[in-house]
């Protein structure tokens, strides 16, 4: 295990960041390289913490290192800083900090971030230990992870160590996750015990990825005798994935001998399976060549499948050269999807190349598929550009010339909300005006409210003012309700009484009895009815008591009922008996014999007999049931007198 050379096994365990599909993003394959290049650096000279006793008289201030290391701006920065800080930790600290964090809510993922570095240095010092504490720890953020990890390490160090400890767990997700840590660590250097490992492990978990590892690790040097080899193999759908990475494998050292040995097979399911591996191989190299290697195929049943995956990978290397050939090339679907293909990658790097190109496109589909695609990559490089370009686009669709327009000022309001409101004024006349108002408002509203809305008000009178101030209010209501509140009530606009509702709404996230206090501002109707059943919702999550006694405070009529009928949602499953009360209490008749009848069908699955009591006092003294209604109760009662027989 110790022969390969470390910039080998790091590019290697790049290759295979599939394989690690469990974890988040690449973040757990780079951890894995970065710590073990981490822990071959030359030692720090500053002080190295290696007492529980010193660590635990500097734990408050640990946290707060960390937490500094939380706001470190992007990513990279962010995680070398958080390396260089744990390669300070002896084992004895860091295994502290571990279990001081795993006793705490993880509430972030930099947090989650933070353990899983911690652990992973941790078990490159000591690994078995590692495993047991990762074990040890209580279910949630990152758990099955931080097991993982520990095992990664024990497999570098011994790997038949870590094979006896993989087969003392029971088959779980945690079972799982360190079987691809482990395999994929022996895999790379040693294929055959890999294998052999696969085969001893429980029924059901012979993983499909780590057994086309080893076979493709071990036909690098015999890519023909290892397929002869698995064609032995009685027929499985794991023997069919080893063929595919061998053959591709093949293709990347010798693509004419791969592929002139898939197409002497005779199993057609095996043959197009190899045939297609090694064309995506085949094609990252010689795109044309392969293409047109394709389109000559005598009568394949995967020709286009085959032709299509050539030309997307084609696409992610040279967009622009691809969409040349396809113009020479193709026709039909197969050209649609081409071309659809290369303007969505050539639009990432230079979009007005690809709304050049996209003015000779008569395909209404492709149009509309990749008109917003290339209106938020050129937004990112250029809005002025690229606004000028969507103004340009035809009007007779004004639904995706809209969305392109929308697309670019969203993006451009969001970093520069001034210079994107100037701008706008310019299209007064558009159709889509009032839209891009409300979008620059609610934008420049999230940086700067107050600005926002003294923009907002500076516009001449009529909808798209009202918008614009609509938009900009509800975002200084986020951050200050009260005050956002106070200005819709002097405000004489036309949808005045929907903000101060929508106000409430987002009011009532933040202090729900506050906003219970506002609602009677606003005149009876929808508005009030919708506020204050956010209201209801929003306090019965927070203080359940304080929220049902206000509802009982409230007048009969729609807005309480809408505030009755969250408190019946809410605890209709943890106190049904309560919730059937408050049903009882709706002032509408056909909304009150709904919830009921819901309720108590719902009920009977955790209590039949309370159930059926409630089910019997409904049909005493409930009004207006419909014929099924009836029924249904019935049924509830009859659930009971079943299951006491």
């Amino acid at each position: 295990m110790k022969t390969s050379t470390r910039m080998e096994r790091n590019a290697l365990l790049r290759q295979i960041l599939i394989l690690i599909f469990v974890f988040a993003g690449g973040w757990y394959s780079a951890l894995k390289i970065t710590i073990r290049e981490n822990n071959t650096k030359v030692p720090s000279k500053e002080p190295v913490v290696t007492t529980v006793k010193s660590f635990n008289d500097n734990f408050v201030k640990a946290k707060s290192d960390l937490a500094n290391i939380e706001k470190t701006a992007g990513w990279l920065d962010r995680e070398h800083k958080l390396l260089d800080y744990v390669a300070k930790l002896g084992p004895e600290a860091t295994k502290e900090l571990i279990q001081g964090m795993s006793k705490t809510s993880i509430t972030s993922p930099r947090q989650a971030d933070e353990l899983k570095c911690l652990m992973a240095h941790y078990a490159e010092l000591n690994p078995q230990d590692a495993i047991d504490l990762a074990k040890s720890m209580r279910g949630g953020v990152g758990k099955t992870q931080l097991i993982a990890l520990a095992f990664d390490a024990l497999a570098t160090k011994d790997p038949q160590e870590a094979i006896a400890s993989l087969s003392k767990m029971p088959a779980s997700g945690d079972f799982s996750s360190a079987m691809v840590s482990v395999i994929s660590d022996i895999a790379l250097v040693d294929p055959k015990s890999a294998i052999a490992a696969l085969k001893q492990m429980p029924p059901g978990q012979m993983n499909p990825f780590l057994y086309d590892l080893a076979y493709s690790k071990i036909g690098e040097s015999d890519p023909a005798g290892t397929l002869q080899e698995l064609l032995q193999q009685p027929p499985s759908m794991l023997r069919h994935g080893a063929i595919d990475g061998v053959a591709g494998a093949w293709a990347a050292q010798n693509p004419a001998d791969a592929l002139t040995w898939a197409n002497s097979l005779s199993d057609p399911r095996l043959k197009g399976g190899a045939v297609m591996q090694i064309l995506n191989v085949m094609g990252q190299q010689d795109p044309v060549s392969t293409a047109q290697y394709v389109i000559d195929m005598p009568n394949s049943p995967y020709r286009d499948t085959e032709l299509l995956d050539v030309i997307s990978n084609w696409s992610q290397s040279d967009p622009a050269a691809m969409l040349k050939w396809a113009d020479q090339n193709l026709a039909g679907s197969t050209y649609n999807s081409a071309i659809k293909s290369g303007l969505l990658q050539l639009s990432a790097a230079n979009p007005d190349a690809a709304a050049a190109y996209l003015a000779q496109v008569t395909d209404p589909s492709i149009v509309s598929q990749v008109i917003p695609q290339i209106a938020s990559n050129w937004a990112a490089q250029d809005s002025q550009a690229a606004l000028a370009w969507a103004q340009s686009l035809p009007t007779d669709n004004p639904a995706t010339r809209n969305s392109a327009i929308s697309t670019i000022l969203d993006s451009w309001s969001k970093n520069s909300p001034s210079d994107a409101a100037a701008y706008v004024q310019t299209l007064s006349n558009d159709p889509a005006y009032s839209k891009l108002v409300s979008t620059i408002a609610e934008n420049w509203g999230n940086i700067d409210p107050q600005a926002a809305l003294n923009w907002a008000q500076s516009m001449p009178a009529g909808q798209s003012r009202d918008n614009a101030i609509s938009s900009s209010v509800m975002a200084l209501a986020n951050v200050d309700p009260q005050s956002a509140f106070q200005y819709a009530t002097q405000y004489s606009g036309a949808n005045a009484p929907q903000l101060e509702a929508n106000i409430i709404s987002a009011w009532a996230t933040l202090q729900p009895a506050q906003a219970a206090s506002a609602l009677q501002n606003i005149p009876p109707g929808s508005d009030l009815n919708s506020a204050t059943a956010q209201v209801a919702k929003n306090w019965l999550n927070q203080d359940p008591n304080a929220a049902s006694q206000w509802v009982a405070t409230l007048v009969q009529g729609p807005a309480r009922d809408a505030a009755v009928i969250q408190i019946v949602a809410t605890v209709g499953n943890s106190d049904p008996s309560a919730a059937y009360n408050w049903a009882l209490t709706l002032g509408d008749q056909t909304e009150r014999n709904a919830q009921v009848v819901r309720l108590t069908n719902q009920w009977s699955n955790q209590n039949p007999a309370q159930a059926a009591s409630a089910a019997q006092d409904a049909l005493a003294k409930l009004s207006g049931l419909t014929a099924a209604q009836q029924t249904n109760l019935q049924k509830v009662i009859a659930k009971t007198t079943a299951a006491g027989n």
